[in-house]
């Protein structure tokens, strides 16, 4: 049976591959920018937002302060309401005009750029805490994961959507 530090290692490759969806705002944001008559200026605007979100280094209290379960609870909710919210602008949001679907859009994707920052610092935070003297190496392994997520999501829901 496998020591419990590698469980959690294994469990934070999971959460943070999940956090990484941050960076897959470019396989569907044509569709948005189409569906709500944005400009690429209000576009580019909401990506910005997804990454201050994921960047404002609250997380990092909150898992100081919580611990990893909760701050991916928290962050797997922030996440679920964010991209639900957005599903939803998608969905009913087409006759607001850009003016009003802009802001709206960037509220949803601060939001879930917001709740990815809890799942990175949560699997970082874990993983350190498991392997001590291994700092660096798994530091690496799970920010590659964070990077690399979107682009395995996106090439699984490409092969999902073909069938």
């Amino acid at each position: 049976m496998a020591p419990v530090r590698w469980k959690n290692l294994a469990a934070g490759m999971l959460v943070i591959v999940s956090g990484g969806t941050v960076y897959s705002f470019g396989a569907y944001s044509s569709a948005l920018k189409a569906k709500l008559g944005l400009s690429q200026e209000q576009l580019e605007l909401a990506a910005l937002c997804s990454n201050l979100g994921n960047y404002l280094g609250l997380a990092g209290f909150f898992y100081d302060r919580f611990g990893a379960i909760a701050s991916v609870r928290f962050g797997a909710s922030l996440i679920g309401c964010g991209y639900g919210a957005q599903w939803l602008l998608m969905m009913k949001g087409g006759g607001l005009g850009a003016a009003s679907a802009a802001p709206l859009l960037c509220a949803c994707c601060f939001v879930w750029g917001h709740g990815s920052g809890y799942l990175d610092v949560a699997a970082i935070g874990t993983g350190v805490a498991a392997f001590p003297s291994q700092r660096g190496a798994v530091v690496g392994l799970l920010k590659s994961l964070y990077g690399l997520a979107s682009s395995l999501i996106v090439l699984f829901a490409a092969y999902w959507a073909s069938e």
